[in-house]
């Protein structure tokens, strides 16, 4: 894998990796918030690679998902730099024709065995 920043302006960057961009700024008054932050970025990362492990093995498993969401709630010390993530709580929101037991079993073969974020 590739990726690359490119410094737009200000604290402004485009992400690029395989041919998409992704516009990336910090938030006031650092910056004009034209896009996500990089941790922003990271936490949309974790959230959807453990959703894709679910969704996948959900689809395996024969379920029928009709809304399917992860959230990440994060927390950090601003107190202290670099500022760093302190604690993970990511929660799926599952609706459908889905066998709680199997969908249980799936995040925790995301968070154990599958998720490479």
């Amino acid at each position: 894998m590739e990726t690359f920043a490119i410094w737009k302006e200000g604290m402004a960057f485009d992400g690029r990796a395989n041919g998409f961009n992704v516009p990336m700024d910090a938030a006031p008054p650092l910056g004009h918030h034209y896009g996500p932050g990089p941790k922003e970025l990271v936490a949309i990362g974790l959230a959807g690679c453990a959703g894709m492990d679910v969704i996948g093995i959900l689809k395996k498993k024969k379920q029928f998902v009709d809304r399917f969401e992860v959230q990440a709630k994060i927390s950090s010390d601003t107190q202290q730099h670099p500022i760093v993530f302190t604690s993970i709580e990511l929660i799926f929101k599952i609706e459908g024709a889905v066998n709680e037991r199997i969908a249980l079993d799936a995040v925790q073969q995301s968070q154990t065995m599958y998720s490479g974020v």
